[in-house]
Parts: structure tokens; sequence; C-alpha cells
């Protein structure tokens, strides 16, 4: 099958460059077929009834009766003129990116991760709409350059794995819970950063720091802090770590959490991919940032409330501010 449309294809591609190097007698020709055309059909109705008349010109013509139609149409309201083949080039004609534009969204790409739509409509918002490029186009310069990633999970449905999409209908029905550690932040400490998101609305509730590791009893003190704000949930959806399995944790709620599946983080899908947009949009740029100000490598936050504030100020933006692609960019 694809043999045979790939020569179509060919075949279509030698036609049309015959018909470039004999463009003129060619159109010639086939205004003056369309013209016996339209004088054929409406000789033919004066005697004949339209659908009659319009299939035995199409059948003489080799084309449909909706064509004879459209023809026809075509010389009532523009004339004869009308029926004169036109270019099908567009009328404006495709351009070509610059170099500083294409610079531009590769850096983008490069400092956010974000992907070809977010990057399209945030060009398009930022300069007024003086800059359109569609998402397509985007997509296709990072792909060039290898900007693209494909994800490749684990397991897959090859392996008997049940997929199931977390969805949810109101808020406050599944919160979904994770936390990340890193020494980057505030060189030579550990931070433990904790995420609170609602799976319906995408409304990141929390996200705290503390120095160490978390365990059990600041989980349960967070929680608490959280349903004090926004109400408690009716699920909770964690991975298998060890502060989250706890009976502590278990005994706030009131009934069992529902964990990921074991070495599928993909199951707790949104909360991973909140905290991979915590690092691409606001810690990685704000640590990034300070290190070329300085001048050093290890320059970062220089204590837990600075890191604190920072956080804050971008979960407001987070919330209020910025457009959600899982949510069609609401």
């Amino acid at each position: 099958m694809r043999f045979a449309t790939a020569q179509r294809r060919g075949r279509d591609l030698l036609e049309a460059k015959g018909r470039a190097e004999q463009s003129r007698p060619f159109r010639r020709q086939v205004y003056k077929d369309r013209v016996r055309m339209v004088d054929d059909y409406q000789s033919r109705c004066k005697y004949l009834k339209k659908g009659q008349a319009a299939a035995q010109v199409a059948a003489r013509y080799g084309c449909s009766t909706s064509l004879v139609r459209h023809y026809t149409r075509v010389a009532k309201q523009q004339g004869r003129a009308g029926l004169m083949p036109r270019s099908r080039a567009p009328h404006q004609p495709k351009r070509r990116l610059t170099f500083d534009l294409i610079g531009l969204i590769v850096t983008i790409r490069l400092l956010t991760g974000w992907g070809a739509q977010r990057i399209a409509r945030n060009l398009a918002q930022q300069s007024q709409g003086e800059i359109k490029v569609s998402h397509t186009t985007v997509w296709k310069l990072l792909r060039q350059r290898r900007l693209t990633r494909r994800i490749n999970h684990p397991m897959g449905k090859r392996a008997g794995v049940r997929y199931r999409r977390w969805g949810r209908t109101r808020p406050n029905e599944l919160w979904h819970l994770d936390c990340k550690v890193s020494e980057r932040w505030i060189p030579g400490v550990r931070v433990t950063l904790l995420i609170v998101i609602d799976a319906y609305s995408r409304y990141g509730l929390m996200t705290r720091v503390r120095w160490g590791d978390a365990n059990a009893a600041w989980i349960v003190e967070m929680l608490e802090t959280c349903a004090a704000q926004y109400g408690r949930p009716e699920a909770l959806l964690t991975d298998n770590g060890s502060i989250f399995i706890a009976q502590r944790v278990e005994d706030w709620l009131g009934k069992p959490l529902l964990h990921s599946a074991p070495y599928y983080p993909q199951t707790n899908g949104k909360a991973e991919a909140f905290i991979r947009t915590i690092l691409r949009e606001c810690l990685d740029l704000e640590v990034a940032d300070r290190q070329r100000q300085a001048g050093d490598d290890q320059t970062a936050f220089t204590d837990l409330v600075e890191l604190q504030s920072c956080l804050d100020q971008w979960l407001f933006y987070y919330n209020n501010y910025r457009e959600h692609s899982s949510l069609n960019y609401q």
C-alpha cells in the first residue's frame, strides 16, 4: 500500500513538472475544456433535467457532476474569465525563521524545557502578537536540532500493566504528594522539598522545604497546615517512600493511602511533573542566575528562609498566572 502511494506521488510530481514546463499552453487548454463543459451543460439543460444534463456532461469529460455545477456557478458569477486556471501558490509566501528567533526558541527550550505549544504561545503573548510562529514549526525546529526527547516507559502494556488514569471530578478528591532532596539549592546542606498538588484542578497546594531528610511527623504537620487552608482530602497518592507508608500518615487520613506501583513513578505523574516544573522554571533558573552574577559555581541560596520565599512567590505565579497545558492552557 505504501509502495503504491509512493508511486502515485511520484507520478503526480512528474505530471506537475511537465505542466510547469508547458504552463501557458496547458492553462489555455484547460480553459477551453472548461468553457466547452459549461456551454455543453447549459445547452443540455434546455431539454433535460439538470441532474441528467450534469451526469451526461460529467461522463463525457470524465469528471464529477459537482465539478460541472461548480464551473457553471463560477462562469455565472465571475464570467468566463473566472474559468481560467489560477496558481495554487499561497498568497503569503512561506516565511523563514530568522537566526535571532531560532536562537530565542532554542534558548527557551534549554532553560525551561517547555514543549512546542507552550513556546509558541509564550512567544505570541510576550511579543503581543508580533511573533507568530506555529507550534508545528517550533517542534520541527527542535527536532532538527535534536532537542526533543522520547520517553520510554520502563513498563508498558506488553508487560501486562493495566493503565489507570488518576482523573478526578472535584477538588480535594485526591491529593498528590512527593518529596525532592537536593544539596544544590544551599551548597553543602541537604534540603528536602515537599509538594502537595490537587489532582482535579492541578492547583499547587503547598511547596515547603526543611533541613535534612523528612519524617512522618513533619509530613503530618504539613498536611494539617494544608488541610486547615483548603480542607481535608478524600484520598492521598504517594510513592513507596518510608515517610509515606508510615502508619502515622495513614492514621491522619483515616483510611489506607494510595501508593504508586513499584519502580513505576508514572503512577504519581502529576507530582513528578510538578517537581520538574519547579526545578526548571524556578529553582534551577534562580541558582543559575545567581551563579552567573557571582561568577562562582557554588553560589546559591544562603538560607532556608530565602529559599522558601522564592518558592512561595513562584507558587503564587503558578496558581494564578501560569497557563496549564493539561487544562487546555487555562
